[in-house]
């Protein structure tokens, strides 16, 4: 095996590379605080970032924030109710989710929470809840960035575009 580029071995798992030249990167934004992925943590993460007053941007490869809740129609938020006994239901989750349900239930977006055995699932919709989300990082303040679908980072710097500013 060769050398590396600091003097030490190269990795046997790397059998392909690609060279690229140098070149200068534009900075869009610097925030306080940069949150990657716009799924159910990235929100929230991002929302409270936003709340205690960083400055927040959240980086969403997709057009749309949601993650798995919005881009595969699970069609329904599980964990957030514990099955008490055969007839009660207990909400077990609170904080920025209610926020998130009171949102939909103003949509008229969601159902009453159904019970499977000792899983109790909340419906929603999807597609609903990405306007939800969408609302709710603009309401703390949070920016977004959504650079589309590109090989590397740095390749896309010259066509990012915010979605949404604070």
């Amino acid at each position: 095996m060769g050398e590396g580029r600091e003097g030490g071995r190269r990795d046997a798992r790397v059998l392909k590379a690609v060279s690229e030249a140098g070149r200068d990167t534009p900075i869009v934004a610097e925030p306080d605080v940069l949150v990657v992925g716009g799924g159910a943590a990235g929100i929230a993460a991002a929302c409270a970032a936003a709340r205690a007053g960083a400055r927040t941007l959240l980086v969403e490869r997709y057009g749309f924030l949601g993650g798995t809740l919005t881009a595969v129609t699970l069609g329904g938020f599980c964990g957030t109710h514990a099955v008490v006994d055969d007839r009660q239901l207990r909400r077990i989750v609170g904080g920025l989710y209610l926020d998130v349900e009171e949102r939909l239930r103003g949509r008229d977006a969601v159902l009453p929470p159904r019970r499977h055995g000792q899983i109790v699932g909340f419906p929603y919709d999807s597609v609903t809840l990405k306007l939800v989300a969408d609302e709710l990082v603009r309401h703390f303040g949070v920016r977004t960035l959504a650079p589309g679908r590109r090989s590397s980072p740095s390749s896309c710097a010259s066509s990012m575009r915010f979605t949404h500013s604070s």
